[in-house]
């Protein structure tokens, strides 16, 4: 990659970048294919062959839907006619004369329903228990025939890790490395030279987090399950009735019913559950500046939209201009009105670091990037505070930050390919267009942290953050009350350390729920007040303790699903995620560094395998 080339970052990734890296990830998986030994043309015969066994199976199961609806309209038919014979019967009966069309019926009618039974018991239900006895076969040919693939594809599928992601983006993107996990040793760096903190809200659990270096500047980017209260209205109704006396056009008076539907409302208290994306990265440029963008979606504007725009906001940042010359104030305007109006820094508050950070090449690749439709335009929010910069955009929460290799198991080595290609590309494109906004300031790149003074010893193994994702993968039902009816907010706390394990006390903090109605007075048309009942429902905080204790083993998905680990631990259910072991505590668990350490070694991971 030139030294130069990524100080134009959506310039080079539509012209270079996103090329390089499809070829990339199809040269991945081809390497992958070569490794495993698949026969690819093989495997496509027998998936042909299975293909054209399901569609076999189709068209047996719509014979079996044909005969089926056929029996129903013959039932149905059965059961009129034994209607039309006695309506028949007893019409003739109770007019003590026979019609000739009554007569036709009460014979006719009998006949044509033995004929119906007997072609439903003799002809239409055999059938169907054929076509269902054929189908049942050939089930079990396509399941031979799906088995075989699965036995082709073997090979293949156990060499997919959940770690090639990373594997990929760190190969075409020298500048970016990522960790494995987020160790204390990054933690320590990005807390003690930029001011990080451990995410202790509440209301916030980490689901996911990828963190790493971008030309030595460190970054960490979470997902997070975040909890909010809200209101929720509920409605109720009430249908009352009453009777008035009214005269007509003729004077003569008549009780009259009215109804009317009474409608009420109560708001009250409800959780909210939703991920949000972030990303934060830092820096020591600019170390007392602070400002924040929005989206403008400029992307969506069209010319007069944007001249508009241009019109309406430069107004307000000369106003700004004035009003702070006038007060003695540090703001003044960019000479690039248009990157002064859509990037919209306004509420910055170190004139002369923003100018160093926003030089014009800068303001040029963040004009290029909000304005330019592909892939995602101006989506994202850039918040500064000192020296870290927090990205979040509305394209990162919707792609899936777990690189599980289960993605890419199939029978269909076409389809495997497919899936690891448009997973990978996809990820990479969402994680590069979150970094976009940092990569378009080339100050950012061209500055090289300080050095920094690691501690020599910590308290603890794991970060928080770490530790919440790791959690998140236990089954939620496993760690949560036994009353819940929501999601959980999971959140973890060091209990001690034991060796290279942690103690990690859990909890998981939910709601029960509770059907309540309140009655809600409302006047009538009757001039009357009625109680309208509007259900609702009660949200009851409640929350449960577990302990977990945490290991990392920097062992691969394969690797540590095809060890014993399970087995010889012995315990609650478990979970893994980064390289990362956890389990759930009985009471009285004493730590497993003896029984994990055997797995750190590769010649005793090789002779534990099932």
């Amino acid at each position: 990659m030139p030294s130069d080339a990524i100080l134009e970052p959506s310039k080079y990734y539509t012209e270079a970048l996103e090329k390089q890296f499809e070829k990339s990830t199809d040269d991945f998986f081809e390497d992958l294919v070569k490794k495993s030994g698949v026969d690819r043309e093989e495997n496509r015969k027998t998936c042909t062959e299975y293909r054209n066994q399901l569609k076999v199976i189709d068209g047996i199961s719509k014979q079996i839907s044909k005969y089926r609806t056929l029996k129903v309209f013959s039932i149905i038919a059965v059961i009129f006619c034994f209607i039309a014979f006695f309506v028949s019967v007893f019409g003739m009966i109770g007019q003590n004369e026979a019609s000739t069309v009554g007569i036709l019926v009460a014979v006719l009618c009998p006949i044509l329903a033995i004929v119906l039974i007997i072609f439903i018991v003799k002809k239409i239900s055999p059938t169907i228990k054929d076509f269902s006895n054929k189908k049942e076969r050939e089930g079990i040919k396509a399941k031979e025939i799906l088995d075989r693939a699965y036995a082709q594809m073997r090979p293949l599928n156990d060499l997919f890790d959940s770690d090639m992601t990373r594997q990929l983006i760190t190969k075409n993107v020298p500048i970016l490395n990522i960790d494995r996990n987020f160790n204390l040793k990054r933690f320590d760096y990005l807390n003690g030279k930029y001011g990080l903190t451990d995410n202790l809200d509440l209301n916030e659990s980490t689901t996911d987090v990828l963190s790493g270096e971008i030309i030595g500047n460190p970054f960490i980017i979470t997902r997070n399950r975040v909890h909010r209260m809200g209101t929720e209205t509920y409605h109720g109704s009430l249908v009352i009735s009453w009777t008035e006396r009214v005269r007509d056009s003729n004077g003569n008076y008549h009780n009259v019913t009215r109804t009317q539907t009474l409608v009420a409302s109560v708001v009250k208290p409800k959780p909210f559950y939703h991920k949000n994306t972030t990303l934060i990265y830092g820096n020591e440029v600019a170390p007392d500046l602070s400002f924040s963008h929005t989206p403008s979606h400029a992307e969506k504007m069209s010319e007069k939209e944007l001249e508009r725009f241009f019109k309406n906001k430069s107004k307000k940042i000369h106003r700004k201009t004035v009003k702070s010359t006038t007060n003695s104030g540090g703001f003044t305007e960019m000479g690039n009105e248009e990157f002064d109006a859509l990037f919209d820094g306004l509420d910055r508050d170190n004139e002369v670091q923003y100018r160093l950070m926003f030089t014009p090449l800068a303001q040029k690749n963040m004009l290029t990037l909000m304005k330019n439709p592909k892939p995602y335009g101006d989506d994202f929010y850039f918040n500064k505070r000192k020296s870290l910069n927090y990205i979040s955009s509305e394209h990162s929460n919707s792609f899936d930050m777990n690189t599980t290799a289960d993605r890419y198991v199939s029978y269909d080595i076409d389809i495997s390919k497919k899936t690891f290609k448009d997973y990978n590309t996809g990820y990479f494109r969402a994680l590069y267009f979150d970094f976009a906004p940092l990569l378009s300031i080339p100050l950012y790149q061209q500055h090289k942290p300080h050095e920094y003074i690691y501690h020599k010893e910590y308290k603890r193994n794991y970060t928080s953050y770490e530790t919440e994702a790791v959690v998140n993968k236990f089954n939620k039902e496993r760690l949560s009350h036994p009353s819940s009816k929501t999601e959980s907010i999971l959140k973890t706390q060091f209990i001690e350390k034991e060796g290279q394990s942690d103690k990690i006390e859990v909890t998981a903090y939910s709601y029960d729920t509770m059907e309540r109605v309140d009655f809600v007075q409302k006047l009538g048309g009757d001039g009357r007040f009625h109680a309208v009942p509007v259900p609702w429902v009660e949200y009851i905080p409640v929350w449960q303790k577990n302990v977990v204790l945490m290991k990392e083993l920097n062992l691969s998905d394969r690797e540590f699903n095809n060890s014993n680990i399970y087995n010889d631990v012995n315990r609650n259910p478990i979970a893994y995620k980064n390289g990362m072991f956890a389990t759930i505590l009985n009471r009285g668990d004493n730590g497993f560094d003896a029984v994990l350490s055997k797995y750190i070694n590769n010649g005793n991971l090789n002779s534990n395998k099932n």
